[in-house]
């Protein structure tokens, strides 16, 4: 886990949304872009961003260029999309 340090302040977590710094962040915490989720997925960025389209994937938008996924969001989809459930 990256971290950056500040001369005034205690380090702050990089890839958390501001309300969760304040806590030890678990792995479902991490944050992922469209190409990490996409290549944790095994499809193509633009595929991911056709899930959020349609609603099949709930992802967060910082600024208008960018989207970013929760880790246990898309290994939850990842999981509901497997055909050898056991």
């Amino acid at each position: 886990m990256k971290t950056l340090s500040s001369s005034t302040s205690r380090p702050v977590v990089v890839g958390l949304t501001p309300p969760e710094r304040g806590r030890e962040p678990t792995l479902g915490d991490l944050w992922l872009s469209a190409r990490q989720a996409a290549a944790r997925l095994g499809v193509c960025p633009r595929t991911v961003h056709e899930l959020v389209a349609r609603g099949l994937l709930a992802g967060y938008r910082p600024t208008t260029r960018y989207l970013r996924f929760k880790r246990s969001t898309v290994d939850a989809y990842l999981e509901s999309t497997r055909t050898d459930k056991e």
